[in-house]
């Protein structure tokens, strides 16, 4: 005859609560594990300990400091006191679970990022030994480390769009170029994601200086990574006409038109020529001040004037 045996609920948090009053740091440890499950549950009772928690996990003699950070930021969540909790939650390390759906969790990995967004604009606008303070954050560390891990579960749950807008954001170029390359499986994903990112650096990005950089990782990664076969040349262009690259766009129309005069078809040879005359007039259309003058200068024929 088999015996059910029923799962044990606790009713309180007073027995693990008692054990903080321990010195061996062995039962604090157990203490603050059944703390860590019964916070979203009994964090009202457990409120009352939250200052000797935080201590705990300031306490550098004390070898579960990340647990008690944890258990910390949980409280000080429900309490309300959000930037106690972020504060905890960074001390935490690798504790602080990013991939997690809970309320906890998604709100301070939203916080996570907020701040750094945040520190990494002010520090892209410091100039170095300007007066008016430091733009490092006290957890500038653990920020990024959060950050990151929350980029790679984007990329590996193929949310590629979401991570290039972390990362365009937040100024890490590295980690656009990265959800681009290696996040997309296919060529066809990769040219969708640098059109995606063309149109968030024109109507998302508001420094011209940011902006000019995205747009040549975006045309080095087309130039890189597509023969000139499969290449985007329009985009290509587009790219450098925005940035005032009148030589660059030169090239791209030089090389359609070279491709073109060599086609082994018509119909090749058309469609060459026909993208060769769509980038001139974009770049008609769409003229900087003397980009055009400076393009026609930069071809080595008359027959490519753009009048």
């Amino acid at each position: 005859m088999s015996v059910a045996l029923a799962s044990v609920v606790p009713s309180s948090a007073a027995p693990a609560l008692s054990l903080l009053d321990e010195t061996e740091p062995v039962l604090r440890a157990h203490a603050l594990r059944s703390l860590d499950a019964l916070a979203d549950s009994f964090w009202p009772e457990i409120s009352s300990a939250v200052d000797k928690i935080q201590e705990l996990s300031e306490d550098e003699a004390f070898p579960e400091r990340s647990l008690a950070a944890i258990v910390a930021a949980k409280v000080n969540f429900h309490l309300g006191s959000l930037d106690d909790a972020l504060h905890y939650a960074l001390a935490a390390g690798k504790l602080f679970n990013v991939d997690e759906q809970t309320q906890f969790a998604v709100t301070l990995r939203a916080l996570c990022i907020d701040e750094y967004i945040s520190m990494k604009v002010r520090q892209s606008e410091t100039v170095p030994g300007a007066a008016g303070g430091s733009s490092q954050h006290a957890f500038a560390k653990e920020l990024e480390a959060v950050v990151e891990r929350v980029l790679n579960g984007c990329l590996q749950n193929g949310e590629i769009k979401e991570a290039i807008g972390v990362a365009l954001e937040s100024r890490r170029l590295d980690k656009v170029q990265e959800a681009i390359i290696d996040g997309c499986k296919t060529d066809e994903a990769r040219k969708k994601a640098l059109t995606y990112c063309f149109d968030c650096a024109q109507t998302l990005v508001a420094s011209r200086g940011y902006r000019a950089q995205v747009l040549s990782l975006i045309s080095d990664i087309h130039v890189k990574h597509f023969s000139s076969e499969t290449r985007d040349h329009i985009a290509v262009a587009n790219c450098m006409a925005f940035v005032g690259d009148a030589k660059g766009a030169a090239e791209v129309l030089m090389t359609l038109v070279k491709e073109a005069s060599s086609a082994t078809t018509p119909a090749k040879r058309d469609e060459l020529e026909l993208t060769a005359l769509q980038i001139a007039f974009d770049i008609v259309d769409n003229d900087a001040p003397f980009l055009r003058h400076r393009l026609q200068l930069c071809c080595p024929t008359q027959d490519l004037l753009l009048s």
